[in-house]
């Protein structure tokens, strides 16, 4: 198991709580996800209010930037096999935004009328996050894209 103490370090440790290890000495880390043989976490740059995204080896222990300056934490972030998911920030406008772990060739989804926390989740092999206009937060709009697609597609509720 996987997991960060009060002062956010990286902890490993077996399933019977036995045998605990540091795993990254950075503090203040937020865990993301967990994809092939990485652990993937955020680390706030605080003169900058924004997040970066490390990955830490799980056999070799070496630490990696991912992707730098992406909105603060509240914000989910999303691991999804060789593809990360966020929201960015592009010219003051944000965007629901992809980024391929492998080659680094990141991928604007969709652009954002408005941020809210809880914008970004999983469910099976589709990324879903809602959209809504910031005079009437009561009407959202949700839409999904399979993972590593590009086609975005608005949900609408089935008829009875």
């Amino acid at each position: 198991m996987f997991y960060t103490n009060k002062s956010g370090q990286l902890y490993k440790m077996k399933r019977n709580g036995t045998q605990k290890k540091v795993v990254s000495k950075d503090k203040e880390l937020t865990l993301i996800g967990l994809s092939d043989d990485f652990i993937y976490y955020t680390k706030w740059v605080n003169d900058k209010g924004v997040v970066d995204v490390y990955k830490i080896g799980l056999k070799d222990g070496k630490t990696a930037l991912v992707k730098k300056g992406l909105p603060p934490a509240e914000n989910p972030i999303i691991v999804a096999g060789k593809h990360l998911y966020y929201i960015s920030e592009i010219k003051d406008a944000h965007t629901v935004g992809r980024m391929n772990m492998t080659d680094g060739k990141t991928t604007p989804l969709y652009p954002l009328g408005s941020i809210s926390s809880q914008a970004i989740n999983i469910g099976g092999d589709f990324i879903f996050f809602y959209d809504y206009q910031a005079s009437d937060r009561d009407k959202k709009e949700l839409f999904k894209v399979k993972m590593g697609e590009n086609k975005v597609e608005k949900v609408t509720p089935k008829a009875k």
